[in-house]
């Protein structure tokens, strides 16, 4: 490791726990669970389900790998503090020689992921969030839904949106020469599957933006927040797994959103989303403004948002034995 903190580098992981420890989970996750101490494993274990178990554990491989590899300490001598504005989960290292480690992480329908930033400044300064949309079979419940539709589904989560959002979810169109679809209705099987990964879109962005931020889906002022311009990624491939979220297909990025708040744009922040094999997307903010940024005069896309890595589960294991 150098004696001194150069640029900021900045990362992506992406784990996959769909097939691994699904079924004797404290057996067949032993060999991991015993790379932490009894209080994780315990939080682990603590979970009902294998698959939350599973995506538990891969969280917290991520973090602790993360700051193996960027400080080079074994697994059992990390320990994270927490921001003192936001709350978050920081990594400030025992010697200044040393960097400091930003990051934030998410997990859904069996995916991890997490970014992460290296910098002389434990500054929280990158948000991360991932969306299924199909995991809960919604399109359906909401298709069975005759009385209140669609729009009544978007209501039910109001709250967190804007108005001017609301409104795109209710009507956007795949077209802009199409003709508005009047209330009284019914919208295609299609369309409706158009609109939910629509608002799954602006789920993750909101998602990640409030967890850059320090906070929390009850924030009182997510409806003054607001993201215009945006464009839902086509759909990637199940062909090859997860090997789509290392693509540079710009059919599957989306990164000129814009972000407003009250009324004024935000500068200091510029936002990913990109899709994840048919299923998911992967939503990314990265504060642009913060000092870490500001030091190494980061402002190429592929510095804010570096290509994922996608880790195996054996990479953990070894790193350990290897320290």
């Amino acid at each position: 490791m150098s004696s001194s903190v150069a640029v900021p580098a900045t990362f992506r992981w992406l784990l996959d726990t769909r097939s691994q420890w699904q079924d004797d989970f404290p057996t067949q996750a032993s060999t991991h669970l015993s790379l932490f101490p009894p209080s994780i494993q315990d939080r682990i274990l603590a979970y009902h389900f294998a698959k939350d178990r599973a995506m538990a554990l891969g969280s917290a491989l991520l973090k602790h790998h993360a700051v193996h590899e960027t400080n080079s300490l074994p697994y059992d001598s990390i320990s994270f503090s927490n921001d003192q504005n936001t709350k978050k989960p920081i990594y400030i290292p025992p010697s200044p020689l040393l960097p400091c480690l930003s990051f934030n992480v998410s997990h859904q329908a069996g995916l991890v992921a997490l970014i992460g930033v290296t910098g002389r400044q434990p500054n929280p300064e990158v948000g991360i969030d991932i969306v299924c949309v199909n995991e809960r079979n919604e399109l359906d419940r909401i298709s069975a839904d005759t009385v209140n539709g669609f729009d009544g589904w978007v209501d039910m989560h109001a709250e967190a949106f804007a108005p001017s959002e609301v409104h795109d979810m209710k009507t956007w169109l795949p077209s802009e020469d199409a003709e508005p679809i009047p209330p009284s209705r019914t919208i295609s099987h299609a369309l409706m599957a158009q609109r939910l990964r629509r608002f799954y879109a602006f789920w993750a962005l909101k998602e990640a933006y409030i967890k850059l931020r320090g906070d929390a889906l009850l924030a009182p002022w997510l409806q003054e927040l607001e993201f215009r311009n945006v464009r839902v990624p086509e759909a990637a491939t199940d062909v090859g797994g997860l090997r789509s979220a290392m693509s540079d297909d710009p059919r599957h990025i989306v990164r000129d959103i814009q972000i407003w708040f009250r009324g004024e744009r935000v500068t200091d922040v510029e936002m990913e989303l990109r899709a994840v094999e048919s299923n998911y997307m992967i939503a990314t903010a990265v504060q642009t403004g913060g000092p870490n940024f500001k030091e190494a005069d980061v402002g190429a896309s592929e510095d804010m948002f570096p290509t994922f890595r996608i880790l195996d589960i054996e990479e953990f294991v070894a790193a350990v034995e290897g320290s």
